[in-house]
């Protein structure tokens, strides 16, 4: 009976472990999707210097932050959010980013540095190592959306027009009632 009870144990950790593998590579291929999103139409970024852009002031609307434009910055910290939690709770994690249009940016651990792909960038030291405080980005709304189509849900708020919650439509197509725009 005790062998019984050692091989079951054995053949749990195995299950486990390839389990805890598949998540791993799963998530690792929602990252490197998320990575390879689009940026933003309406920047230019300086060839030189890929963390420079330039934005047309018709294009800024409401929200004047750079981040808020930056859609690749965005996507970064993005895929830190997801690797700071479990493999088992990313997807979870990755819904509450999608449903909240927010992801929270956490101090780097001591001695880490900052971001790893943006580690010499002034936006990530002076949200990183500045205060060492964890602060909330809100999300472009075509981040957004560009997210709910990996991680296959329905559209929220337009693009375009930004209006919230009015859309109607068929899984992840849907049409706005304000502006008529269809994603």
């Amino acid at each position: 009976m005790e062998e019984y009870f050692i091989n079951t144990v054995e053949q749990l950790k195995q299950t486990s472990g390839k389990y805890a593998r598949k998540m791993t590579s799963l998530l690792k291929q929602i990252k490197v999707e998320i990575l390879a999103l689009p940026d933003n139409p309406r920047i230019k970024r300086n060839e030189g210097n890929p963390h420079c852009f330039v934005i047309s002031s018709k294009d800024i609307g409401k929200n004047w932050t750079p981040l808020y434009h930056d859609f690749r910055m965005q996507y970064q910290f993005i895929v830190e959010a997801l690797d700071v939690s479990a493999p088992d709770k990313a997807y979870a994690k990755l819904r509450e980013i999608i449903n909240d249009e927010q992801v929270r940016i956490t101090p780097a651990p001591a001695g880490a540095g900052a971001s790893s792909f943006f580690g010499n960038s002034w936006v990530t030291h002076h949200l990183r190592l500045a205060d060492n405080k964890s602060h909330t980005l809100k999300l472009h709304p075509e981040v957004v959306a560009h997210l709910r189509q990996i991680a296959n849900m329905p559209p929220t708020n337009c693009p375009s027009c930004n209006g919230e919650r009015e859309w109607a439509g068929d899984g992840i197509r849907a049409t706005c009632f304000f502006c008529g725009m269809t994603v």
